[in-house]
């Protein structure tokens, strides 16, 4: 929970692992990063933010990721 690693003022899904030469990985995602919204729409699970990337994956492929670092 991204509360718990005082990301200020973040609410989002906590980055676990970034698999070696993914799109995450290749765009400096890493450890610790919580990831705030897909597309300018707010995620709190994991089933919304694959939800919401595939989705954008069948529409236009691009995704916009909001990510909160501290």
């Amino acid at each position: 929970e991204a509360a718990k690693l005082k990301v200020a003022g973040a609410k989002g899904l906590v980055v676990t692992h970034v698999a070696q030469d993914s799109p995450g990985a290749n765009l400096g995602m890493r450890p610790g990063d919580v990831v705030v919204s897909v597309n300018r729409t707010p995620v709190t699970t994991v089933a919304e933010f694959e939800a919401l990337v595939a989705a954008a994956e069948k529409s236009n492929g691009a995704v916009l990721l909001h990510i909160a670092r501290e």
